[in-house]
């Protein structure tokens, strides 16, 4: 029924009555279904039909989010972003809310990568300042977590990143986080998520041309530093010799 479903509304556009039915019973689904009928209907397209109402979409998310591990590992958890992040807005308190909750767990790490898609897309809207005022929240309460105690650090600073990517972002959020991000920067393979959410705020208007020529710089530091000598102990993992 599932399977049926969603080719039903792969086929081409339905009509806005049509869609929510059939997204409602998916909800019914989500609520009583066993495990394997949820994990397949992360998979579909039941939940991000664009007519869809905000409190049914918020529904969905808080659904979701009651038993999201089932849905965070292997296969699933591209499909498990793909649908939380297609919820938009109406689902942005639900997936706070539980990350909180679970900040102390690394399996929450999906529900950052939503945010930080749903973030990033509505701050890709600069004439909706409904959408630009949502966007700068969701940056605000990540950025509470990112630069504090959290298992999952590194989705949620890749989150941060991603928001601040976009040009509605002020100038003056964007920037306070560049200059969070390089006082995090210690050396070596820890760099390797701060750097990479540098360049994601490079592309927004938080950063100076100094600053833009600082990460570069730093950016590139690795491929200057010579490589080490052929057959020579660098250093030791599980007690075995690494050269």
């Amino acid at each position: 029924i599932v399977r049926l479903l969603d080719n039903a509304l792969r086929a081409g556009p339905a009509a806005a009555a049509t869609c929510e039915a059939i997204a409602a019973a998916g909800l019914e689904f989500l609520h009583q279904g066993p495990k394997q009928v949820r994990t397949d209907l992360v998979e579909t397209v039941l939940f991000s039909q664009p007519g869809l109402p905000a409190d049914l979409r918020r529904e969905f998310a808080v659904a979701l989010l009651l038993d999201f591990r089932d849905y965070s590992q292997g296969v699933y958890r591209d499909a498990l972003e793909n649908t939380l992040a297609g919820l938009a807005a109406p689902a942005i308190e639900p997936l706070l809310t539980v990350l909180r909750e679970q900040r102390s767990q690394r399996d929450a790490a999906p529900l950052a990568v939503a945010l930080g898609r749903i973030g990033q897309a509505l701050a890709a809207q600069p004439q909706d300042p409904a959408s630009v005022k949502a966007a700068e929240g969701i940056l605000r309460e990540l950025q509470k977590l990112a630069f504090g105690e959290i298992a999952c650090r590194d989705a949620v600073t890749l989150a941060v990143g991603r928001i601040c990517s976009q040009p509605a972002i002020s100038p003056q959020a964007g920037n306070l986080i560049l200059r969070t991000l390089l006082q995090r920067l210690q050396g070596g393979a820890a760099d390797a998520v701060p750097l990479e959410a540098l360049g994601l705020v490079c592309q927004g208007p938080g950063a100076t041309d100094a600053e833009l020529r600082r990460v570069a710089e730093l950016a590139l530091r690795p491929l200057q530093e010579a490589p080490p000598e052929p057959n020579i102990v660098i250093g030791a993992e599980d007690g075995e010799e690494v050269y």
